[in-house]
């Protein structure tokens, strides 16, 4: 369960990154987040466990992974989805090395 979650995470937070914020803001209504406000560069919300947390544009995908976890399961984010920064990592290491290759 903890790796699916932790995969659905990882696409999430490039959802967002890659600016397809309608598909996070839907995923985050889904999971039962409160959207508090929203526009073309920034997303305000409270998470599940309760914790308000934002993205905005420009956020590089570690810390928006960061910002979401502690959303999804709160200060104890890290042991709930020990994996996610190693996944969101090598997910943007491949991004890179495709850029690098166009």
């Amino acid at each position: 369960m903890t790796d699916k979650a932790e995969d659905r995470i990882v696409e999430m937070t490039f959802k967002f990154i890659d600016g397809n914020t309608e598909e996070f803001a839907e995923w985050l209504q889904k999971i039962g987040a409160k959207i508090k406000r929203r526009s073309e560069d920034e997303i305000i919300f409270d998470g599940p466990s309760g914790v308000g947390t934002g993205l905005f544009k420009g956020i590089d995908p570690i810390n928006a992974a960061v910002c979401i976890g502690f959303a999804v399961a709160g200060a104890f984010w890290p042991f709930v989805f020990p994996n996610l920064l190693k996944k969101v990592e090598k997910e943007w290491k491949e991004r890179l090395k495709q850029r690098r290759r166009t």
